[in-house]
């Protein structure tokens, strides 16, 4: 891979070699891996190390040192990691590579998520090196700034040619080539990832210029496909559409060794689950029996339309149950499931409310006391405002979100300059989102309120400052209202959390969360933990006692709004057998 001054190349037949073979390294080495781990491992928690030799067994065959030099191609393959949002799943896969790395210096291990959690990544191996006194290098692709990690010789080429370095491109070669250099580790989005595999970039008339284009393109197009010896897919479940290019892209990565990171793996339906199998483990998927086969591929499921909050559950299907099952049984084998939260970590449980309403928008527009969601929000945010806790307020519309935000200065009489209503939306940043994620999570700030997109924060952010999550609105998939739930929900929160769930009667919101507890209940089929043990290992049965609420419901002067208010706990109980108080 020359690095011509000016002209950076991709070209190189050593850049385009596979991972290499490392088992002489391994063969007189004894032992097992948690003995290479830069921590000791009797401080993981007790799903990070189940999770952490599952990894190990499913990628490379064995957690026994001697046993790694003997692996056969056969005995490995792809994982999913099936944890709760908030259990640290990442840092256990940092753990993971870390390892991995070192016994397998030319794995070139790539590491593909949502954009907004790259700079995760890249924040947590930085904090785990320093932490661990180790130097592990990653290369955030989407990152146009240097790290420190790069290649010192393409930096001073890149330093000498000061337009280059606002060039992406160039960037990019630089941090491919660093990494295909160094026992290190490639970041990249989804979105990038698909745009680098386009063919006929939109460029230059030029065509000799053009023609360099296409080559290097194609050149990174072949690198990121052939090289990676490792692939770990964050929110795993992204790629789930067998007609979008990203899933079509995935398939071709040379190496099987893939690893699906998701707290939520079943999204809609079973098509999507099998699609997701496909990229995990591709010679599963096409080895199912036809009749699974089939059952993924055509199964649906239709409830009635009803705002009759009592004929909501319905009669399962025992047939489709017990393909279930079946299924679940095929992949049991590389499907690692941990959905609770450690009792002394998290002292947090959550109790949905279910609000009825037929108020008009319009009427909300002039008066809060018109729509009974907005009332019960601005009642909710004064006693929370009272005892300083602070609320999460989630929608997946623009429209409320702004409103809401107007109506809340208005009654507060709060600055417009963000100090204690923030907002968090699709058209910020990503480091502007980080510094409304640290305000509002520092205790000594006077943010009270966080407005949120649930498409703008749907993917591992921490708001453990709140105490209190309303959900405003319902979508079709439940994941993505868990996911939001999980953000304040998630190891490293102190208080008890509540959430409320407003639902609108006489809308095609009633039947959207009738068909989320379908959703939810095949997830939990499929994706619950065999031997139904969360946390110490005690399923736990108490729920923190919600005093704002009983407040609020013993309030005469808000009698009229919890007429049309009751609880319905097992619409979401995989959430309350989720938490541990």
């Amino acid at each position: 891979m020359p690095l011509n001054r000016g002209n950076l190349s991709l070209s190189g037949e050593d850049c385009l070699q596979p991972s290499g073979d490392d088992s002489d390294k391994l063969s007189h080495q004894s032992g097992s891996v948690l003995d290479l781990i830069p921590c000791d491992s009797s401080k993981m928690y007790p799903h990070q190390l189940e999770g952490f030799e599952f990894m190990w067994k499913n990628i490379a065959g064995s957690t026994d040192l001697k046993d790694l030099s003997n692996s056969e191609p056969n005995d490995v393959g792809g994982c999913i990691i099936s944890h709760a949002p908030g259990t640290r799943k990442t840092c256990m896969t940092i753990l993971f590579l870390h390892t991995y790395l070192r016994l397998f210096p030319n794995s070139r291990p790539v590491v593909i998520a949502p954009a907004s959690l790259l700079l995760t990544w890249e924040e947590e191996f930085k904090k785990w090196n320093k932490k661990w006194d180790t130097s592990i290098l990653f290369h955030n692709l989407n990152n146009p700034d240097f790290s420190g990690a790069e290649n010192p010789e393409a930096v001073r080429m890149v330093e000498a040619n000061s337009h280059l370095m606002r060039c992406n491109d160039v960037m990019r070669v630089i941090k491919v080539y660093s990494w295909s250099k160094n026992s290190s580790i490639l970041g990249i989005s989804y979105n990038l990832r698909e745009k680098l595999a386009v063919h006929n970039r939109k460029g230059t008339k030029d065509p000799v210029k053009k023609e360099k284009i296409e080559k290097k393109d194609e050149e990174m197009r072949k690198i990121l496909l052939d090289l990676p010896g490792v692939v770990v897919l964050d929110e795993g479940h992204t790629p789930r559409n067998q007609r979008s290019s990203i899933w079509k892209l995935l398939l071709k990565l040379r190496t099987e060794k893939r690893i699906i990171l998701s707290g939520t793996p079943f999204q809609n339906n079973f098509l999507e689950l099998y699609n997701t199998l496909c990229l995990v483990r591709p010679t599963t998927a096409n080895e199912l029996p036809l009749s699974l086969k089939k059952f993924c591929q055509t199964t649906q499921w239709k409830r009635a339309k009803t705002d009759d909050i009592n004929s909501l559950v319905q009669p399962h299907d025992k047939v489709a149950d017990d393909a279930i099952v079946n299924l679940r049984s095929i992949m049991a084998p590389f499907v690692h499931v941990h959905k609770g939260i450690l009792k002394e970590n998290l002292p947090a449980n959550e109790k949905p409310l279910i609000c009825h309403e037929r108020q008009k928008l319009e009427d909300l527009k002039t008066n809060t006391d018109a729509g009974i969601k907005t009332r019960f929000l601005v009642e909710l945010i004064q006693l929370s405002k009272a005892l300083g806790e602070k609320v999460l307020v989630f929608s997946q519309y623009k429209e409320p979100l702004s409103f809401i935000s107007d109506q809340l200065r208005l009654t507060f009489q709060w600055s417009s300059q963000g100090k204690e209503l923030l907002h968090m939306h699709g058209s910020l940043n990503l480091r502007e989102r980080q510094r409304l994620i640290g305000k509002f999570n520092n205790p000594q700030s006077q943010a009270r309120v966080m407005l949120a997109s649930t498409k703008a924060c749907s993917e591992g952010i921490s708001l453990v400052g709140a105490s209190r999550v309303v959900l405003l609105d319902v979508v079709w998939n439940p994941s993505v209202e868990r996911q939001a739930i999980s953000h304040a929900f998630r190891i490293g929160q102190e208080k008890v959390v509540y959430t409320y769930h407003l639902i609108t009667k006489g809308t095609t919101e009633c039947n959207k969360f009738s068909q989320q507890m379908e959703k939810e209940r095949l997830s939990k089929l499929f994706f619950s933990p065999a031997d139904k043990e969360i946390g110490d290992g005690r399923m736990s049965s108490l729920v923190a006692e919600d005093r704002k609420l009983e407040e609020m419901t013993s309030s005469k002067n808000l009698k009229d709004m919890f007429d049309q208010i009751l609880y319905h706990s097992n619409a979401f109980e995989n959430f309350d057998s989720d938490a541990t108080p």
